[in-house]
């Protein structure tokens, strides 16, 4: 909060530098201003600026340079409010969510019986006293102080990393009664240009002090200042601390102490532990809003050819399809639309090399994938058959060895379904999963090969002949199944039935072909999962033992 001191009739706000915009408008302001009393002494100048008809004859421009102005404004003034109440209400949300894991805390704790059913915390003898037999341990009305102050100063130091406050010396004891801080003197002329210099964010701090329930202990303040080799814990890290603190607080008391935490259902205590997390989640957004932000900044760039030719560079042919990195020889693999795979020394990724000497050229195969056993110096890439309908293949090759260089071997390929367009070894590369979308052709009818799933093992990948495949496919499922399921059908019998009767376009398509051999394992499923887009296959019991 900026506090104004508007003085004499406002006067001194004009003068104030602090929280103002206009000092940073001088200097263009001025060049404008001497601009202006250039053109306006230059004689020759100010003849043709008289005439308007000459000059300026539509007031468009000036009418252009007000709406930009206008949008920009409303635009930033906009963006800083949503800025100042997502951190608002994520505040509020932090503190809530730990006020109410607090309660649940103190309630589990708390003792009763079918002669009180209301349980009284506090007041009530059962856990105001040690019982005699029982795990020891405070009793509840002490459990009730220490989890309190735990939680005061978790809310503190929380703060304290939102305002980007590193003094401990600002929190203090909490008093009956709060008293409202004094505000901050309003700056002059002379004062520093920005409210949110170090020195005035310190005295805003030294200012407005933190209270904590039961204050700052003198071990406490030793933990939280500095780690154990001496250097001086950041405000992040102490937020994690004191949550820490709190939940082997809670933990102790359901496991080794006194007091009815232990008898609390599991599923009710759980809640406690949900809400304790809930709570560190907005803390950690909150942060976000005191953050500057930052954008990537490019180490260096590499133009990669489409086939084995150095200068083979041009828009829109796929030079890059898939890559891929091997982290032990350091090379990166691209593999192109046109059939070749281009290898990239990446030894100094501040000048990355493409190597055409290295290419592995495919001779035009429609190349969709490609990954990287780095360990074992395998690639495996995936391609479509020039028919695209009929099985694709994979190829299985040799990385590129830095300590004597040589183009990538071929090791063989495995025959794999209609496109495969997805590969992914396991972590032993001893499998392969291979996704075969079965993208379908459309020429004067629709011809749609069904989609699966290949799972190839081979323990080392010298003799590709031992490798034994195993297949899935979607053939056990309807398509009522899927989309009850939540599976999005890109092109279902029905919509196939609609497109070939029902449609404009139907004079000029045909998929009664494809409607006759349909079934659910034509489709290419996606299903929506919270926070991202997975492609959805639909394995049956069989594929148990085949997971990856």
């Amino acid at each position: 909060m900026i506090t104004y001191n508007k003085g004499c009739f406002g006067f001194w706000l004009l003068l104030r530098i602090t929280g103002t915009t206009w000092p940073g408008a001088l200097a263009p302001g001025f060049l404008a201003a001497g601009i202006s009393i250039f053109l306006g002494l230059y004689d020759e100048t100010d003849v043709v600026m008289r005439n308007r008809d000459g000059f300026l004859g539509h007031p468009y421009a000036f009418q252009l340079f007000a709406v930009v102005v206008g949008l920009l404004v409303a635009f930033k003034t906009q963006s800083a409010y949503s800025r100042y109440w997502e951190a608002a209400g994520a505040l509020q949300n932090m503190a809530s969510k730990w006020l109410d894991g607090v309660g649940m805390a103190i309630a589990f704790d708390a003792a009763g019986d079918a002669s009180c059913p209301y349980l009284y915390g506090e007041s009530w003898e059962r856990s105001a006293e040690e019982i005699p037999g029982n795990k020891g341990g405070p009793d509840h009305q002490r459990y009730v102080a220490q989890l309190v102050h735990i939680a005061s100063l978790l809310h503190a130091v929380a703060l304290q990393d939102l305002r980007r406050d590193h003094d401990l010396d600002n929190l203090v004891p909490a008093k009956a009664r709060l008293s409202r801080p004094p505000p901050l003197p309003s700056t002059s002329w002379f004062s520093e240009r920005s409210i949110f210099s170090e020195e005035h964010l310190s005295a805003s701090n030294r200012n407005a002090k933190i209270p904590v329930l039961g204050g700052l202990k003198a071990q406490e303040r030793h933990v939280l200042s500095k780690d154990t080799t001496g250097q001086p814990l950041s405000t992040a890290a102490r937020v994690a601390m004191v949550e820490g603190w709190f939940m082997r607080r809670v933990l102790a008391r359901q496991k080794f102490e006194q007091g009815e935490t232990s008898k609390t259902a599991p599923p009710i205590l759980s809640r406690l532990y949900q809400v304790r997390r809930l709570g560190g989640t907005p803390s950690m957004d909150t942060s976000s809003s005191h953050s500057t932000p930052t954008s990537f900044t490019m180490v260096s760039r590499v133009f990669i050819p489409y086939n084995t030719a150095a200068n083979s560079l041009a828009f829109g042919m796929g030079a890059a399809e898939q890559i891929a990195y091997d982290h032990v020889q350091k090379y990166a693999y691209a593999i192109s639309e046109q059939g070749v795979l281009n290898v990239i020394d990446w030894n100094d990724p501040s000048n990355p090399q493409v190597n055409s000497a290295l290419a592995y050229d495919f001779q035009g195969a429609k190349l969709t994938d490609i990954e990287i056993c780095a360990e074992k110096g395998l690639m495996f890439i995936g391609s479509g058959a020039s028919d695209k309908t009929q099985p694709g293949t994979v190829h299985v090759l040799s990385t590129v060895d830095r300590s004597s260089p040589a183009a990538p071997m071929s090791r063989g390929s495995l025959t794999a379904g209609p496109l495969p367009d997805m590969i992914l070894p396991n972590s032993d590369c001893t499998k392969l999963a291979v996704g075969n979308e079965g993208e379908g052709d459309y020429d004067t009818s629709l011809v749609d090969p069904a989609g699966s799933v290949m799972i190839f093992e081979n323990s080392d990948w010298t003799d590709l002949t031992s490798t034994v495949k195993h297949t899935v496919t979607l053939d056990s499922y309807t398509d009522a199944e899927l989309m009850a399921n939540g599976v999005h059908l890109p092109l279902p019998l029905d919509a196939m039935a609609y497109w070939d009767d029902q449609s404009i376009f139907a004079s000029s398509l045909d998929f009664s072909a494809a409607r006759a051999t349909y079934s659910s394992a034509m489709e290419r499923a996606m299903q929506r999962t919270p926070g991202t887009w997975n492609l959805n296959i639909w394995l049956g019991q069989q594929m148990t033992p085949l997971s990856l």
